[in-house]
């Protein structure tokens, strides 16, 4: 009767083992599956905001380039001291959006752990090429008074 009792407790005691392990291990492979998942979110996150960045640059700077590529029509049609001034300031403006440009380009190619180093220079580049272009603007108001 005792080594029945005491067979009955082990394999109690093994079984009662095996759905505790059993729990744990699924719990453990729920959070590692949890980590994963928030992972992948957290990287379409960044690919999303990634995708943004290069979108709302674009836009940005075909909005400013639009932009100086009227005054400059409309200024070509006057030849004053002051239409040479603003043609310096163009030109200056064209060679930072060549540069700007070409550097855009290069968004595709950006890997992901440089990707905020890169969206910091391109910020101070548009900073830059926005001031040129409200030199223009200024310019361009002077010559129309």
């Amino acid at each position: 009767m005792k080594s029945i009792k005491k067979v009955l407790y082990g394999a109690s005691a093994l079984f009662l083992g095996m759905i505790i392990s059993t729990g744990v291990f699924a719990q453990d492979n729920q959070a590692k599956e949890t980590k994963k998942e928030n992972k992948e979110v957290k990287e379409q996150t960044q690919q999303q905001n990634w995708d943004e960045f290069k979108a709302d640059l674009k836009v940005k700077y075909q909005k400013v380039m639009d932009d100086v590529s009227s005054i400059e029509k409309q200024a070509s049609a006057k030849t004053t001291d002051a239409s040479v001034e603003l043609r310096e300031h163009i030109d200056k403006f064209q060679e930072q959006a060549r540069e700007f440009g070409t550097r855009m380009k290069e968004t595709e190619t950006i890997p992901a752990d440089k990707q905020e180093a890169f969206r910091k220079e391109m910020n101070e580049r548009l900073e830059r090429l926005n001031k040129s272009y409200e030199e223009i603007k200024e310019k361009w108001a002077k010559m129309n008074k």
